[in-house]
């Protein structure tokens, strides 16, 4: 029985028991990456993005959760994550609505499931491999359906308004959150993956979506992407991801200036101005200090186990109904225990990666897309959206198989052994969790519009609030 370390800092088991488990998540991870959001619009219907990305989250959480079952049950928790789980049990029970609480916390639960299913399937080369082509396709596809519409439309009569062109999301600011992991993980595919043509792949579709950054100019993407590759540089005392991150944000400009604005001049159009270069946007906060204001209140009155799990979004404020800003939004709703033990194990994965980071580039890249999701996560809301959520997901368990110390021989299980018993019973009730999840949103799915439409009615606002559905306010 082959034994690694696991995301919960012990081994875990790869055995004969669910033995296609890390077969089915990584396929299911895979698709579910290539289709959301590029087919949305098709599978949508009259349902936002939003709402349809959501609903099949849920559903990919829950698979995730049943292909990481046997991995969490071997898994030894340390004493940080042990205390993390019931600070967030306390945070859940005490919150005022425990339904929408609940539907957090399982939804974290997911997450963790999908990133572990992530790190098991990293391990094997065939999946490995199957992952990568998964995030080169992603971002190399959308990418290229979306400067193709821009190559359609700068020939038309009525050329198509730059923030028109990014579609399948409900905010262009929510592909930019997706770009924040998938572009840092289109590098480190290029520079771990074996194969010639997926690492020029790899390079390409970064290029593809850097064209698209420069055309939606998502700030806090910028910022949390020369971030994570400055601090993987220095931790790794390299320059290689910095110098080719630098030549691909290069030609991605050339590209979105041949595109954007050469092209439609070539026709004899004048190129469709962007919203999001002018100073106005640049320089402006968007609410946010507002909205900082607001999620610093609400922890003020209840600092050490939050107001609840998404109940800033019981309280209205007429904006949106998160803080942009993943430390306050934490702190506000599950309390300073839940974040003094989060980041503690937050900050030991990135030592870990950090000194990994001198022997084996691939930890490097690690450590970017850690660095790069928290930085962004400071400036907006990556980690409440659907398909970020599992974007970063798939990043975290990335991070972690890059950064663990490889496989050893080691003795099967002893199923007489209490801690065994006990280690299946707490998986069980962690996994079962976004399974409830999964199921409860398909209960939702078929009465969905008449429920938002009377949060809309209850909570007018100028556009949807998301937050677990598009109007989020509960």
């Amino acid at each position: 029985m082959t034994r690694q370390e696991g995301p919960f800092g012990a081994p875990f088991h790869i055995g004969s028991i669910f033995a296609a488990s890390p077969v089915a998540g990584a396929t299911a991870v895979a698709a579910w990456l290539c289709v959301v959001p590029l087919l949305l619009p098709v599978l949508g219907g009259n349902a936002t993005p939003h709402d349809v990305s959501r609903a099949l989250q849920t559903g990919l959480m829950a698979f995730c959760g049943l292909a990481a079952l046997p991995t969490v049950a071997a898994a030894r928790l340390r004493w940080p994550v042990m205390f993390l789980l019931l600070a967030a049990a306390v945070t859940t029970l005490r919150a005022d609505r425990l339904e929408m609480a609940w539907r957090e916390a399982a939804s974290y639960l997911g997450l963790i499931a999908v990133a572990v299913t992530v790190a098991v399937a990293l391990a094997q080369p065939r999946l490995r491999r199957l992952l990568q082509w998964a995030v080169v396709a992603a971002t190399g596809l959308y990418a290229v359906a979306v400067l193709t519409m821009a190559l359609m439309a700068g020939v038309a009569d009525a050329p198509l308004q730059h923030s028109e062109l990014i579609f399948g999301y409900a905010n262009r600011r929510h592909f930019n959150h997706v770009q924040t992991v998938a572009v840092l993980l289109c590098l480190l595919v290029a520079t771990e993956a074996s194969d010639r043509r997926l690492r020029r792949l790899a390079i390409l579709a970064a290029i593809c979506s850097l064209a698209l950054l420069v055309l939606t100019f998502g700030r806090a993407t910028v910022v949390a992407g020369l971030s994570g590759v400055l601090a993987a540089s220095w931790a790794a005392r390299s320059t290689r991801l910095l110098r080719l991150a630098t030549a691909c944000v290069v030609v991605g400009l050339v590209l979105h200036l041949a595109v954007f604005q050469l092209w439609p001049l070539t026709w004899g159009r004048v190129a469709a101005p962007s919203v999001d270069h002018a100073m106005n946007h640049l320089a402006g906060d968007q609410s946010r200090i507002a909205l900082w204001a607001w999620a610093w209140s609400a922890w003020c009155e209840a600092p050490w186990f939050g107001i609840g799990p998404m109940h800033l979004a019981q309280r209205f404020n007429g904006i949106v109904a998160h803080p942009h800003n993943l430390l306050l939004q934490f702190a506000a709703e599950w309390g300073a225990v839940a974040l003094a033990l989060a980041s503690i194990l937050v900050a030991g994965f990135m030592y870990r990666l950090w000194l990994a980071s001198r022997h084996k580039p691939a930890a490097a890249g690690g450590l970017a897309l850690v660095v790069a999701v928290l930085v962004d996560g400071l400036f907006s809301g990556n980690a409440v959206m659907p398909v970020s959520q599992v974007w970063i997901a798939v990043a975290a368990g990335w991070a972690w198989q890059v950064q663990a110390t490889g496989a050893n021989r080691s003795a099967p299980a002893r199923w007489a052994d209490p801690a065994v018993w006990m280690g299946w019973l707490l998986a069980l009730v962690l996994m079962s969790q976004p399974v409830a999840l999964a199921v409860i949103t398909a209960r939702d799915w078929s009465g969905l519009p008449g429920s938002l439409e009377a949060a809309r009615v209850r909570y007018p606002s100028e556009q949807n609030s998301p937050r677990f559905w598009s109007h989020g306010w509960f």
